[in-house]
């Protein structure tokens, strides 16, 4: 993370005496700002981009418009401040970049009409500040394995026989400081520990002492972000039917492209319906324990088929139901009681270890339809998590009343045993409710599923940990496909990962250690 800001002089010139530049004029300059990026320089946005002016001892910032960023062909407009004459030059203009902490600049409401003159412009070698400042990383997370720490070094930018000394380190405000140490003739570093500082925005900076003249001198200002981590999960639910190849393409593509692990709510109606083939059963088992071994989840999602629940030993029941479905699908999972509850999950974790997925410990019911009588099954039965839960709703032709009436800002929490939506009053019950707060991306639109991160997130470090859970489904992957791409990649740009915010991508069983690891 480079924390100076280069500067470059810019030379406007006229190019023949008869012609003069009349002050308040637009003038172009061209640049090849894609160097800038690929040399690490310049943000690909242009956004740091700012030409000033040396206006005595003060930089005055000028109205200006950007073209094509990230080109060869990089176009600023700026304004003259000053009339240059027939000839003559003015060297006092200045270009501005590599402040990483940059807000988009405004661009010019004048319309640019470039004076016409003969006139060419050029600019200078880079000039650095003396001290150059830069940090391993911007981000720290509180309540997160990952270190609490960055390194915070200094590159000294002096001529060769001007030395220094006392390279110390101070974070602005806290009164915390600190020596750096020489790791090479013209380098220095150390590791700044942050675990203990609140959430909030910080400053650091290097002073040092020049050792002939006794003057100290600064770096810029650097700063960091501590913050609580914003965990964000993709779950699918599977339904109990085949998947298309390519839909299982595309969730890995997905997956892949945003290094974002999926919790898979797995049916084990698969290995008894008699609608699919021997193949097609060994491919999708053979499918999801391959994502296991990526780092996936394997948990359990189950709808109330008819086929499945008379494969339990359990009577079979028609209604309640949201309707328009042959087969039980539709049978809410609240129809069946915490006994048969129990028995229906013990038989769904049996079916998991014959088949090699191992023992789930996550679970959402079909159509979000659990009670307390399922969520006291499921804690009975061995399940750690639920993520049935989310805002209040009504379903399907009958529309059904759910259970919830949660929000899209609800954390996780042990519901209360007489109060599902809450955990109070007490007792609780001990498993933990995940609610699906970020909605699914079937019935929703991309704008909602943005929403419901934006209601979780507004930017900044984060006072408290937070959990986001999306829903896709795969049969259904077409519908979902083009929401979850754009949902994610405005998601991708507060990622902890990329050192742009607090978003790290988890699964909820990590979600879930992560939050009993670091209890409230």
């Amino acid at each position: 993370v480079m924390s100076f800001i280069v500067l470059k002089s810019i030379l406007a010139e006229t190019e023949f005496v008869f012609s003069r530049f009349i002050s308040n004029s637009w003038i172009s300059l061209n640049i090849n700002h894609q160097r800038f990026v690929s040399e690490g320089s310049s943000l690909p946005s242009g956004n740091d981009l700012r030409v000033v002016y040396l206006d005595g001892e003060k930089y005055k910032e000028l109205e200006m418009n950007l073209e094509n960023t990230n080109s060869v062909s990089a176009k600023i407009d700026f304004k003259t401040i000053n009339d240059i004459t027939a000839g003559d030059n003015d060297n006092k203009y200045f270009l501005y970049y590599n402040n990483p902490e940059a807000k988009k600049y405004s661009q010019s409401t004048n319309e640019v009409a470039t004076f016409k003159v003969d006139y060419f412009v050029t600019y200078s070698k880079e000039q650095l500040p003396r001290l150059v400042a830069q940090t391993s990383r911007r981000w720290v997370l509180k309540d997160d394995p990952d270190p609490r720490s960055f390194v915070f070094s200094i590159e000294p930018n002096l001529d060769e026989n001007t030395n220094i000394e006392n390279i110390t380190y101070e974070i602005i405000g806290v009164k915390r400081t600190g020596t750096l140490e020489e790791t090479t003739s013209s380098f220095y570093e150390t590791t700044v520990k942050v675990k203990d500082l609140p959430a909030g925005t910080y400053n650091i900076q290097a002073s040092a002492t020049m050792i002939n003249s006794a003057l100290q001198i600064k770096s810029r200002k650097v700063k960091f972000y501590v913050s609580y981590p914003l965990l964000v999960t993709w779950t699918q639910d599977w339904e109990g039917f085949d998947v298309s190849e390519q839909y299982l393409s595309d969730m890995e593509r997905i997956s892949s492209e945003h290094s974002l692990p999926i919790t898979h709510f797995f049916n084990p109606r698969i290995y008894i319906a008699g609608d699919l083939s021997a193949q097609r059963k060994q491919r999708m088992t053979s499918w999801i324990l391959d994502r296991q071994n990526k780092g996936d989840e394997i948990a359990l999602h189950l709808h109330m088929h008819y086929d499945l629940v008379s494969a339990t030993g359990v009577d079979v029941r028609t209604q309640p139901s949201w309707g328009g479905r042959e087969n039980g699908h539709d049978v809410l999972t609240s129809a069946y009681s915490y006994q048969e509850m129990k028995q229906i999950l013990t038989w769904s974790k049996q079916q998991f270890q014959q088949n090699g997925l191992g023992t789930p410990t996550s679970f959402r019911a079909g159509g979000w339809f659990a009670n307390l009588d399922t969520l006291s099954a499921l804690q009975d039965t061995g399940f750690l998590l639920d993520s049935s839960g989310r805002t209040a709703y009504s379903w399907g032709p009958n529309q059904e009343q759910g259970f919830w009436q949660l929000g899209s800002t609800t954390r996780p929490y042990k519901p209360s045993s007489h109060n599902q939506n809450t955990s109070t009053p007490a007792p609780t019950l001990s498993i933990w409710e995940f609610p699906n707060n970020g909605s699914d991306s079937w019935s929703y639109k991309t704008e909602d599923l943005i929403q419901r991160f934006n209601d979780n997130y507004r930017g900044g470090p984060l006072s408290e940990k937070q959990v986001i859970t999306y829903l896709s489904h795969p049969h259904w992957f077409n519908t979902d496909k083009p929401k979850i791409e754009q949902t994610f990649n405005y998601i991708d740009q507060f990622t902890y990962s990329r050192d742009s915010g607090p978003v790290k991508y988890v699964t909820l069983e990590q979600a879930r250690i992560t939050w009993e690891k670091y209890a409230d």
